[in-house]
C-alpha cells in the first residue's frame, strides 16, 4: 500500500575539563572486533519520521501520524493510528489519534512507546494506544507535566521513560509523574539511548557523546566542541574525535554505540573501549538520490537522521533515500 507521500518521495568530563575523568564501566571491557556491515534499502521514499525494532526483529516506522510495520516483502502494514488532522485521543488501531509523533522506542515490557506532541503514548502489541503522561493526563488531573514537545525517547529496565525536550532530559514514571533531571542542560541535545541492559544512559549533542550520571551530570565520552563541518572528519578517541552533526544514537548488544551524522552522511561506532570508527558511508554520493547500497564503507547515505539496533546487531536507518538496513556480517 502507498503511505502518505512515501511512494512518491512520501554529545565525566565537562567541557572545562581536559582529560576524560570518568570512563563508563561499559566502556572499560575488552575490545571487540569492529563490525562489518552491508547496506541495503528496505523501502524507498521520504517522509519517515522514526523507527524501532522489537526483540523479534520486526521493524515499525512512523509516517503521516501513523505507525506501520515493515512486512517481510518490505510492504507497509498499518499498525496503529489514524490520519485525522491535529487531534489526539486514545483508542484502537484505527481510531487512536497521534498529534505529531516524533520517535518510537520499545520498552522492557515489549510495548512500543511514542513521543508525541505534548504527550507520551504507549502502544500495545495489538495497536491499542493509551497516554502515559502529558496534556491528556494533565487535563484529567488538573496538573501540568511540563511536556510540550518531547522528541527523543528511551525506556529504562524499570519502565521509567526518559525523554529529550529541548535542552533537558525528562523522566516519566509509571504513575505518569514527570521530573526534569537536574544539571544536565545542554544547548543542542540530539539523541538518547540506554545500553542493552537498559541501565546506563547516553545522550548526544550535535558534536559530542556523553554518559549521563545519576545526578544528571554529562560525562564526555567522545567528540570535541565544534565537531566537523562536513569533511574532513576524524575518527579516534576522546576529544580527538570530530563528529559531523549527530542526529541520533543507539547501542547494540555488544555495548557498541552508533551515531548517524547529517553533515558527513556516515555511521560511526564508539566501541566499549571508547574508540570511534566509521563503519558505514563512503562520504560520496551525498545529495544523490538514490544513494547506492553495498559494503558498509563503500555504500552511500544521504543525510541520515535516525538509527536503531536490533538484537542481532543489525542497524536500521532513516535517510533521505528511505529506510535502510545495515546487516551485520561478523
Amino acid at each position: 500500500m502507498a503511505v502518505g507521500g512515501c511512494s512518491n518521495g512520501l554529545s565525566r568530563e565537562s567541557s572545562s575539563v581536559t582529560p576524560i575523568v570518568t570512563v563508563p564501566t561499559q566502556f572499560a571491557i575488552a575490545a571487540v572486533p569492529i563490525p562489518k556491515f552491508k547496506l541495503t534499502t528496505l523501502v524507498r521514499g521520504f517522509g519517515w519520521q522514526s523507527l524501532a525494532a522489537n526483540p523479534l526483529g520486526k521493524v515499525y516506522v512512523i509516517a503521516d501520524r501513523r505507525i506501520f510495520q515493515i512486512g517481510s516483502n518490505s510492504e507497509m502494514i498499518h499498525f496503529s493510528g489514524s490520519t485525522h488532522w491535529r487531534s489526539v485521543s486514545d483508542g484502537g488501531p484505527t481510531t487512536a489519534l497521534f498529534m505529531a509523533p516524533q520517535e518510537l522506542a520499545f520498552g522492557p515490557d515489549g510495548m512500543l512507546y511514542v513521543s508525541d506532541t505534548g504527550n507520551v503514548r504507549k502502544v500495545d502489541t495489538k495497536g491499542y494506544v493509551t497516554t502515559v503522561a502529558g496534556t491528556l493526563i494533565d487535563e484529567s488531573r488538573n496538573t501540568n507535566s511540563g511536556l510540550t514537545n518531547p522528541s527523543r525517547i528511551t525506556v529504562r529496565k524499570d519502565g521509567t521513560i526518559y525523554l529529550l525536550q529541548g535542552n533537558e532530559i525528562k523522566k516519566v514514571f509509571s504513575n505518569g509523574n514527570v521530573e526534569t533531571m537536574p544539571s544536565n542542560s545542554h544547548p543542542d541535545l540530539t539523541g538518547i539511548a540506554f545500553d542493552s541492559k537498559r541501565n546506563t544512559l547516553y545522550v548526544s549533542s550535535v558534536y559530542q557523546i556523553f554518559k549521563v550520571g545519576p545526578n544528571g551530570s554529562l560525562d564526555l565520552i567522545a567528540g570535541k566542541e565544534g565537531g566537523a563541518l562536513g569533511d574532513p572528519y576524524a575518527d579516534g578517541k576522546g576529544k580527538s574525535v570530530s563528529f559531523g552533526h549527530i542526529r541520533a544514537i543507539t547501542v547494540d548488544e555488544d555495548g557498541n554505540l552508533f551515531t548517524v551524522e547529517q553533515n558527513t552522511s556516515r555511521v560511526r561506532m564508539v566501541s566499549p573501549t571508547g574508540q570511534v570508527t566509521t563503519v558505514a558511508g563512503s562520504g560520496f554520493g551525498r545529495g544523490v538520490r538514490p544513494s547506492p547500497d553495498g559494503p558498509g564503507l563503500k555504500a552511500s547515505l544521504l543525510e541520515p537522521k535516525e538509527i536503531k539496533a536490533d538484537k542481532k546487531g543489525n542497524l536500521y536507518i532513516i535517510d533521505e533515500n528511505g529506510i535502510r538496513k545495515l546487516t551485520r556480517l561478523n
